[in-house]
């Protein structure tokens, strides 16, 4: 049992070195600006179900921070939904669409986040292990403690 835990922990610690070594050689600078863009497909939910067909949306977001803790962003938001031929027909038109906007401007004070993960007690796990020393691949059981 111990054998596995030391060779799925150093395995685990090769698989994740070359991010950490990567990623860890220097802090990225601060940046007062920030930008970011996104697409997708926009689902109906809620009472709007059988109204509304799926469409898709656009979102743009730009910001400014003063500092590390303090800024303020601004989004906006687009998405261009079909109507359904039942609501269509039930409305006694031939044809229309909807599309909705949204523009927001968020505040962001503070900065501090803290996550932990906390296991009580001693787990079994099935796994399977590629081990060159032994050259075995297969299934096994770890404990993790």
């Amino acid at each position: 049992m111990n054998s596995c835990r030391f060779h799925c922990s150093s395995w685990g610690a090769i698989a994740f070195l070359p991010p950490g070594v990567v990623f860890g050689q220097s802090e990225e600078p601060f940046h007062h600006v920030t930008l970011s863009a996104g697409a997708g497909l926009t689902t109906v939910t809620g009472t709007n179900t059988g109204k509304l067909d799926h469409g898709g949306n656009l979102q743009l977001n730009g910001g400014y921070f003063f500092n590390l803790y303090v800024g303020i962003t601004g989004n906006f938001m687009f998405s261009d939904l079909g109507i359904t031929r039942a609501e269509l027909d039930n409305l006694n038109m031939s044809d229309g669409g909807a599309q909705v906007y949204a523009v927001t401007a968020d505040p962001t004070l503070g900065g501090y986040l803290r996550q932990t993960v906390e296991f009580t007690q001693p787990t079994l796990a099935r796994t399977f292990i590629l081990d060159p020393w032994w050259v075995y691949f297969g299934p096994a059981l770890c404990r993790w403690m």
